[in-house]
């Protein structure tokens, strides 16, 4: 039984943490200035405020490192949450257990974990995020962890260490990790039926429309032909 903790790792999540780290130690630094007298003309009474925007950009910054995390253990896979107030959380508490899991896919939804709305939606949050949808045996309820922070090798290992955990626990289910893949690079909060659906509708307009053109064309055709044998006509009645 294999046991791992990830941590997201990618461009996006990485640029987030430089941004907020960049901030607390610009505010350190201005603050530690200030109190060796480099920069005058700030009030004494402006401390605390900057005290506690430190504070809060160092906690920022440790909770975007760590609460995306998702644990592997002997019996199950979950992630604890991100720690955001209610109003504005993502991902809330998942647990699945390796035993009943059916099937695997990844999904992008613009809402939180439990599939509910986000009420306070700053622009990350109410933009589609990715997650890994586990579909569990003898229920219809599903299961959501945010992968939106991950990169893709992250998730095709973390899928065939779910796996294998899987069929050791005695789950005959097998993921095929290759079809789940073919998701990743899913946008706007559809899925794959959606995105067939939607090409499905493009190839019939097209057909549609090269039907409609070749139709048109074919009565030019059939028109050229008409006057052209209409001047064949013309032609020979004038030679006699």
């Amino acid at each position: 039984m294999k046991k791992r903790i990830f941590i997201p790792v990618s461009v996006g999540f990485a640029f987030l943490n430089i941004f907020f780290g960049g901030l607390t130690i610009a505010i350190l630094a201005s603050f530690i200035l200030w109190l060796m007298g480099k920069i005058p003309g700030v009030e004494p009474i402006t401390a605390p405020f900057v005290v506690l925007a430190i504070i809060f950009l160092l906690y920022t910054s440790i909770r975007f490192l760590l609460c995306f995390k998702i644990h592997l253990r002997q019996n199950d896979v979950i992630t604890f949450g991100d720690g955001l107030p209610k109003f504005e959380k993502i991902q809330y508490r998942c647990t699945v257990n390796y035993k009943y899991i059916q099937s695997i896919a990844i999904i992008a939804s613009e809402k939180n974990s439990k599939n509910q709305s986000i009420q306070l939606a700053w622009v990350s949050s109410s933009m589609p995020k990715k997650y890994l949808e586990f579909t569990l045996i003898n229920t219809k309820k599903k299961q959501r962890m945010c992968i939106n922070y991950y990169n893709k090798k992250q998730i095709i290992k973390m899928l065939k260490y779910i796996n294998e955990n899987m069929q050791e626990i005695g789950n005959e289910n097998k993921l095929n990790i290759d079809e789940i893949m073919q998701d990743w690079y899913i946008y706007g909060g559809y899925n794959r039926e959606d995105l067939q659906l939607k090409r499905g509708e493009k190839i019939r307009k097209k057909t549609k429309k090269q039907k409609a053109e070749n139709i048109i064309n074919q009565e030019n055709k059939n028109i050229i032909t008409y006057i052209d044998s209409e001047k064949t006509i013309d032609n020979s009645e004038k030679s006699n």
